[in-house]
């Protein structure tokens, strides 16, 4: 497998959002068109440790993000949708298909 090194962005350039999953209220956040979920957060004096996480956590079809404000650094894992039966038919929500709907929720 090869390693991807994570993005750094300064935070006040990428759109934060709280969304819903399994129960809980989540922090997401949209960056190249991509979305992602929060993963952990750290001081910034942990710097390193930030990166270390982002890089343990990344794959090579999920990319990891560090956003950077004056006090901490997010590290943030690409949200992708799980593989689906070939057989199974897309989702829809209301008419939309599910980009148009997060587009949507996001607004």
């Amino acid at each position: 497998m090869t390693p991807m090194f994570p993005i750094v962005v300064h935070e006040a350039t990428v759109r934060v959002f709280n969304y819903y999953f399994e129960g809980q209220i989540c922090q997401g956040m949209c960056c190249f068109r991509k979305f992602y979920r929060l993963v952990d957060t750290f001081s910034r004096r942990d710097r390193s440790q930030a990166c270390i996480a982002a890089q343990a956590i990344a794959h090579e079809d999920e990319q990891a993000v560090i956003t950077a404000s004056s006090q901490t650094y997010k590290v943030w894992l690409e949200i992708r949708s799980p593989s689906k039966p070939e057989d199974e038919p897309e989702s829809e929500v209301a008419g939309l298909d599910s980009q148009e709907s997060l587009n949507h929720f996001i607004t």
